[in-house]
């Protein structure tokens, strides 16, 4: 299986960039939103979700629940060339000032591969970040280089989760090849393959969200799309 055309795709997570929160009514609801991302569930009336961050509207946008939404202009790539392994929900965005974002959806994904095992991957000890977000006394980490799953057992879909993990997401070249053709933007897309990642992060010993940002920041070479 040739590792080198599959991509880990996720949202570029800046400041600027619209951020929205469910309303108090769709919190009400209590919905699971893993199972939404999974498309373990699906709802029956569109989900509410409001400005609460940044104000640039990409063809991504994140959610205080993880999950992701997506535009039309996205979703129209993938229903053009027939991808596999993803489906949508219905959802609503408004802006604080009241104006309805219109064309976006909730993004769920079907296709599944078993889980990670680093076992395949080189295993590196990596030095602690010197910005200033680190303590002073931070230590190197155990990290390998390489996403790497068993072959068997991937469904073959076009999109599909980690183990059933809808923040881990990898996409085929083809997927990435014509999302960057089609100038999709507000999304990163790094090769499976030079993928550095620490440990604990498939092994869910450290948050969701915050593996997700440490996939993001450690990267070693990495594809990104973004207004200019």
């Amino acid at each position: 299986m040739d590792f080198g055309s599959l991509y880990l795709m996720g949202p570029i997570m800046l400041s600027r960039m619209l951020h929205v929160r469910p309303t108090a009514e769709t919190k009400r609801e209590r919905h699971d939103h893993f199972a939404l991302a999974m498309a373990i569930e699906r709802p029956t009336t569109p989900l509410e979700y409001v400005q609460d961050t940044g104000s640039q509207i990409t063809d991504i946008v994140t959610t205080s629940y993880n999950s992701l939404i997506v535009s039309q202009r996205f979703l129209s790539v993938l229903e053009e060339h027939r991808f596999s392994g993803w489906t949508t929900y219905p959802v609503r965005i408004y802006l604080l000032n009241g104006h309805e974002v219109p064309d976006y959806y909730g993004f769920a994904v079907t296709g599944r591969c078993g889980a990670i095992d680093d076992s395949l991957s080189s295993h590196i000890i990596r030095e602690p970040r010197s910005d200033r977000k680190n303590k002073p006394n931070a230590n190197p980490y155990d990290a390998w280089i390489g996403f790497y799953f068993h072959s068997e057992t991937w469904d073959g879909s076009d999109i599909f989760t980690v183990n059933g993990c809808p923040r881990h997401i990898l996409v085929t070249e083809k997927v990435k090849k014509l999302l960057e053709e089609n100038k999709i933007i507000g999304f990163i897309i790094t090769p499976s393959h030079e993928l550095k990642w620490p440990k604990g992060v498939v092994e869910n010993k450290i948050s969701w969200f915050q593996s997700y940002k440490n996939l993001i920041r450690r990267i070693g070479r990495a594809v990104s799309i973004t207004n200019k």
